[in-house]
Order: structure tokens, then C-alpha cells, then sequence
């Protein structure tokens, strides 16, 4: 099975210890069990449609994204959860009139157990619910700016057991009718604790205008809304349709990626050479997305108005000045508690994964332990998936070790389209800036 042919005589002549002719155990693993990234995104494939994606969307053909946005929103509004979606819908308009809270309180309880909610259903009220949590912190921090004062009646603040108020970090203050389906909920998905990322409310919130509008792929900003929106301007609308687009061109860079592991477990550096240039023209396709984010106003719906929202680059775990961050949606993406992921870009996906795959190995800096606290509360399916390729079947170490001019020049032509200065991450601090800049003026 793994020798095409005898070893020839000059190799056996004279030998007195023949172990070494046979394959080694690593060798009978990779035929036996196939690349580890292969395994686990057959495991994701096979079991996701069964369990609602609850373990992370993760495939061959659709990337980080989800198959059909649309799929659990529309089971979660077939439940008795449709209350939070539907409060998420009219939320732009509940905002302006400084209702939140007192809409927030009217709801009825409704509980997150798998007999009310079902699991199809899961990641739609996961991102309703850490919506209307983060929302109402929003107003209670801001209250007589953006909100108006609201008594809450008693009990509202009560745990579980309703002995006492809910004392957690993440849920104090929050009213237990979403407080207690939140951790549920969350708990369900695998979260410790209950929290909002920066996926949920981007790769994961948004629906198409035009299902069948696939060029030059279908995922584009200029093909979606948000579907929950907060505050429902372009800003907002921008900043994270862009997020969710770049998962969009990078739809088919899991597969590659996979089929570049596939390559050096069987020691193929012609085919790791095809699968490396076809990365790199998906990596050169990223940095215009970016482009789309402008600071124009005439700029129709790429305007991005700096005032109203500022890119946070990898927001840190606290509440920044006005001046830094603009006015609305940075103040609403704080996290729940400092100990929970903060809405960063850095917990997206594809960074984590191009991270890995290029051989990343120093995370000292502050941006690196950022990445590898938020690496840890990413989806299981996402993050077994990352695990593989950074631990197994190295690229950048296949590389090296080869000697192949070729695939060395287009290793280092592919750290340039990523991480250089006119690449994916250069073109990503650029525009960051510019927003930045324009917010403090």
C-alpha cells in the first residue's frame, strides 16, 4: 500500500538491519486515518446538519459560513424564541425612541432547553439573545446620553431559582427573562459562560439580497444586509457585512488549505505547489474588500460614518473615550464581563487559521496573546480544525526542509499577500487608521 515498488539493490545490498524499509507509524496513521484537517472537517460535514452547526459551521464547499443563512433564523422564528427575534427586528426603532429596557422587560420568559428551542434554532437565538443583553447595557450605561431612566419591577434581576438576584458577572443587572435562555443557551453551544463575539453578529447575522447572485461570489457586501441590526446606519452595516464578506471570498480557502496538509502528508510538492498558488489568489482577493469601508459621504452605501462607528480594531475588554471610538456601535460591542472575548476581529476565523497555516510561533506581543485568549472560546469545530494544521503536517516547515525554489517563492509571495504592508493585514491597518482618524476630528 505505500510502496509503489521494491527497494532496489543498492539500497539492500549489504544491509544488516532492514527496519527502516518499512514505512513508519506516522506513515500508517496518514494512510489509515487520512490529513487531521481532513478528518476534522468530514466529522463537521457529517454531523453538523444533525445538530443545528451548534459545534461551529465548518465545510468543504461553504468555508466558516454558514450553508444557508437563513436556516436557523427561520427555525428559531417557528419557536417560542421568536419573541427575541422579532424585538431584534424592530430594534433600530426601540433604540431611537430611547425604549429599549422597557421593551426588553415586557418580554415574557422563555426558556432555552432543547424542548422549547431546538438545536436548528441555536446559533439564530444565540445571537438574538446576546443582542438584547448587550443592548441593555448599552442603555444602562448610557443612560440620560442615549437612553432614558427606567424603574425595572421586582424580581427582575432573579436567577434560575428566583431566591436571589443573579450576582454572575456576565448577567448582573441584565433581566432574567433573557439572562436565564442566554445561559442556556450558551451553555448548549459549548460557552462556559455566556458572551457575544464578533462572528455572531457578522458571518452569522446577515441575510442575502439575491440568493442567486454568485459573481464574483455570493457573500458580498453589496448582495447582503444585516439582519438584526442595532442601529441600522451604514456604519454599523459596513463594518460587519465587510467581516462577513471576507469569509465570503475566502469560502473555498478551507478546502485549499486542507488539500495543502493533504500534500505534504503525502509528500507531494507538485500538488502543494497548485494548492499554495490557488491560496494565494484567494489571499490576493481579500485586501478589496476593505475598499468597500469608505469615510465619504457621497460614497452611497459603502459611507461609513466614522462619528456613529469606529473599526475597534481587536477591541480590548474595556470601554474606550467617545473621542476614540465614535458615538454608538463601539459602545454597544462591549463585552458582557472582562473575563469573556471581547467583539474583536481578531476572533474572526480567518486569522486565527492563516496564523497557523503560515507558522506563526511567537504570541507575545499584546494583538498575539489577544489572538490566543480568543482562540480558546472559538467554536469546537473551527478551533479542532485550526488545532490541525498548526500541530500536524507543517507547510511552512515541509517547505523549508524541501529546498524547492518554487514553492519557497511562493510561500514567501503568499506571507507577502497576507501580512504585507500593501497585503490583506496592511490594507486592513490602513483603513483602520483613516476611520480612526476621521473619528477624532
Amino acid at each position: 500500500m505505500l510502496m509503489a515498488e521494491a527497494p532496489p539493490r543498492e539500497v539492500t545490498n549489504g544491509l544488516k538491519n532492514a527496519d527502516n524499509l518499512n514505512p513508519t507509524d506516522d506513515d500508517l496513521l496518514a494512510v489509515a486515518l487520512g490529513a487531521p484537517a481532513r478528518r476534522v472537517l468530514m466529522r463537521a460535514e457529517e454531523i453538523g446538519p444533525q445538530t443545528g452547526w451548534k459545534d461551529g459551521y465548518l465545510s468543504s464547499t461553504y468555508g466558516f459560513l454558514p450553508p444557508d443563512p437563513s436556516d436557523s433564523p427561520v427555525a428559531l422564528r417557528s419557536s417560542p424564541g421568536r419573541i427575541w427575534s422579532d424585538l431584534c427586528e424592530r430594534m433600530p426603532g426601540v433604540v431611537a425612541r430611547g425604549n429599549v429596557r422597557n421593551s426588553i422587560l415586557a418580554l415574557p420568559l422563555v426558556h432555552g432547553t432543547p424542548d422549547v428551542i431546538p438545536d436548528r434554532a441555536l446559533w439564530a437565538a444565540t445571537v438574538c439573545l446576546g443582542i438584547l443583553a448587550s443592548v441593555y447595557r448599552y442603555e444602562e450605561r448610557n443612560d440620560g446620553n442615549e437612553g432614558v431612566a427606567v424603574s425595572a419591577p421586582p424580581g427582575a434581576f432573579r436567577n434560575l431559582s428566583g431566591e436571589a438576584d443573579d450576582e454572575e458577572e456576565e448577567t448582573k443587572g441584565i433581566p432574567r427573562n433573557i439572562a436565564i435562555p442566554l445561559r442556556q443557551v450558551c451553555t448548549r453551544m459549548g460557552r462556559p459562560l455566556p458572551h457575544l463575539t464578533q462572528f455572531d453578529v457578522s458571518i452569522y447575522n446577515y441575510k442575502l439580497r439575491d440568493p442567486t447572485s454568485v459573481q464574483p461570489y455570493q457573500v458580498r457586501a453589496e448582495n447582503m444586509d444585516l439582519r438584526w441590526p442595532v442601529f441600522n446606519d451604514r456604519g454599523e452595516a459596513m463594518f460587519l457585512l465587510c467581516m462577513a464578506e471576507v469569509h465570503g471570498c475566502f469560502q473555498s480557502g478551507v478546502e485549499t488549505v486542507t488539500r495543502c496538509q493533504e500534500a505534504v502528508m503525502n509528500r507531494n510538492p507538485d500538488a502543494l505547489l497548485r494548492e499554495m498558488i490557488q491560496l494565494k489568489t484567494i489571499i490576493d482577493q481579500l485586501p478589496y474588500v476593505f475598499h468597500k469601508i469608505s469615510v465619504n459621504p457621497n460614497a452611497g452605501e459603502q459611507f461609513a460614518n466614522p462619528v456613529e462607528v469606529c473599526i475597534p480594531q481587536h477591541f480590548c475588554r474595556a470601554l474606550l473615550t467617545k473621542k476614540q471610538w465614535g458615538q454608538r456601535y463601539a459602545k454597544f460591542s462591549a463585552p458582557l464581563s472582562k473575563r469573556v472575548p471581547a467583539l474583536s476581529g481578531l476572533a474572526l476565523p480567518l486569522f486565527l487559521l492563516m496564523d497557523a497555516f503560515l507558522g506563526r510561533k511567537k504570541y507575545t506581543s499584546f494583538l498575539g496573546i489577544e489572538a490566543v485568549h480568543l482562540r480558546r472560546w472559538l467554536p469546537m469545530n473551527i478551533r479542532a480544525f485550526i488545532a490541525a494544521i498548526e500541530n500536524h503536517y507543517s507547510i511552512p516547515e515541509f517547505v523549508k526542509g524541501s529546498g524547492n525554489p518554487q514553492l519557497e517563492g511562493v510561500l514567501e509571495g503568499l506571507i507577502e499577500s497576507y501580512a504585507g504592508e500593501r497585503g490583506f493585514m496592511g490594507t486592513h491597518r490602513c483603513r483602520s487608521k483613516s476611520v480612526q482618524y476621521f473619528s477624532e476630528t
